[in-house]
């Protein structure tokens, strides 16, 4: 509870009145502090805030007679809504809102866990998540998961911060993903993936499975991936 709020509830029930003024007055305390209360829970719980918008393209060999499976599974996650699944060109599209940040680890999750629906031969994946409220942000977050990689990333790093523009470049590992973010002096353009991607391939980064990009948002380590 905020310092107004208390001020408001220990003035309501001290002032001197009539013992049935007093009662009013104690009843007007407890219903505001029932509503700072809930103001604050709902604030954490997110409930007020806008969601955070997922989407994947998975491409498989075989798919199962349905997907409500997927569905099923999203459906238990903790504030995920909004599930939209449809198939195109071989290509199973999932999207989601939640009322919170996960990072790309969802999605990565979700491409990994289809193998045990009957999703069969996936080949490739690409995802992207848009957070509303950094909305403007000159950050951008990239993961790429490989099925081989260099030693380390040190040249990667080394060839990233020679980019026009590039700031606070942070690249990581979290088993195959890697993880590249960093900070552009204008907004970020989507072709700086495409060349990140070229880039890895040349510096000994093999048998891409997939990526999931956040252009202009900040995911620091610990929130997903």
């Amino acid at each position: 509870m905020n310092s107004n709020a208390a001020a408001a509830v220990i003035a309501a029930v001290s002032a001197p009145r009539s013992p049935h003024g007093r009662g009013r007055g104690i009843r007007a305390a407890l219903l505001a502090l029932i509503l700072v209360l809930a103001g604050g829970w709902a604030a954490h719980a997110g409930i007020f805030s806008r969601p955070v918008a997922y989407a994947i393209d998975i491409a498989f060999e075989r798919f199962p007679a349905n997907d409500l499976a997927i569905e099923h599974w999203l459906d238990r996650m903790d504030g995920v809504s909004s599930i939209k699944i449809s198939r195109a060109a071989g290509r199973l599209n999932v999207k989601f809102e939640a009322r919170r940040d996960m990072g790309a680890a969802l999605l990565f999750d979700l491409a990994h866990i289809c193998e045990n629906y009957g999703y069969l031969g996936r080949t490739e994946f690409n995802g992207k998540l848009f957070d509303s409220r950094q909305q403007g942000s000159t950050y951008s977050t990239f993961w790429v998961e490989f099925g081989q990689l260099p030693t380390d990333d040190r040249a990667v790093t080394d060839w990233l911060k020679l980019q026009p523009g590039a700031a606070k470049i942070q690249v990581r590992r979290v088993g195959h993903v890697v993880v590249f973010e960093f900070q552009n002096s204008t907004p970020p353009v989507p072709t700086i993936l495409g060349d990140i991607l070229q880039q890895c391939e040349q510096l000994g980064y093999h048998r891409r499975a997939g990526f999931v990009h956040a252009f202009g948002q900040h995911h620091p380590k610990g929130s997903g991936i």
